[in-house]
């Protein structure tokens, strides 16, 4: 190797060190987006009748639950439209399980789920669609 060649190879780590020097010690660099200090999992429609359901999920931890109920597409911007609910909910566990009763026969239902922390951190599930049976 030439003495022009070595040159270039060694202007070339060079570089190669001081940019990997800036990127490694520019500074602070921002955390990792954390997990969510909320999820809501499990979630099941369960024993649909004519006039009730049962509805029940689980949390990754104790938070507080509760559900809103309507006849069209509930939106998520609070206060959420809806026909009934049972805000503010259940208490703060883990486990949330409601039978919601007084429903009129062969219809379409659209269902929120709403988790909270104490701190005020909120969860709210997407439109959850059933049908009650004939």
């Amino acid at each position: 190797m030439n003495s022009k060649s070595l040159t270039h190879h060694i202007k070339t780590l060079l570089a190669i060190a001081i940019a990997t020097a800036i990127l490694l010690f520019s500074g602070p660099k921002a955390p990792a987006d954390p997990s969510p200090p909320l999820s809501m999992i499990d979630v099941e429609i369960l024993n649909l009748t004519t006039t009730k359901v049962s509805v029940s999920w689980h949390c990754n931890v104790d938070c507080s639950g509760s559900w809103y109920l309507g006849k069209t597409p509930i939106s998520t911007i609070e206060p959420p439209t809806y026909d009934r609910t049972n805000a503010p909910g259940d208490g703060v566990q883990a486990l949330h399980e409601f039978v919601i009763s007084d429903l009129t026969p062969d219809t379409d239902y659209f269902l929120r789920l709403k988790s909270s922390l104490p701190d005020g951190y909120t969860l709210i599930s997407y439109n959850i669609k059933f049908r009650t049976t004939k």
